[in-house]
């Protein structure tokens, strides 16, 4: 857990925790999972360092904004993805 969310480390390609790495963060999409998103990272050739946070649960489904994702403009931009990128 970092700032508050919970979240999946995944190294690639026999990399190992102390060692320099990329990092790409990997946001599941709406009423995805972490946890199955990561896997998509498992069979990469470059050694890089997957964090995969998950989103608050909504009305029920994982997501990174309230509403629709088709709902134009009505994006809030609170939650996880402030609390680890706040600017």
């Amino acid at each position: 857990m970092l700032a508050g969310v919970h979240f999946i480390e995944m190294l690639t390609a026999g990399a190992k925790t102390q060692e320099r790495l990329p990092l790409v963060v990997a946001l599941h999409p709406q009423r995805g999972d972490a946890a199955d998103f990561i896997a998509l990272f498992q069979g990469l050739r470059t050694k890089a360092r997957i964090i995969a946070p998950y989103a608050d649960a909504q009305n029920g489904h994982l997501g990174w904004y309230r509403g629709e994702s088709s709902a134009a403009g009505r994006r809030d931009h609170d939650g996880p993805r402030r609390r680890l990128c706040p600017f």
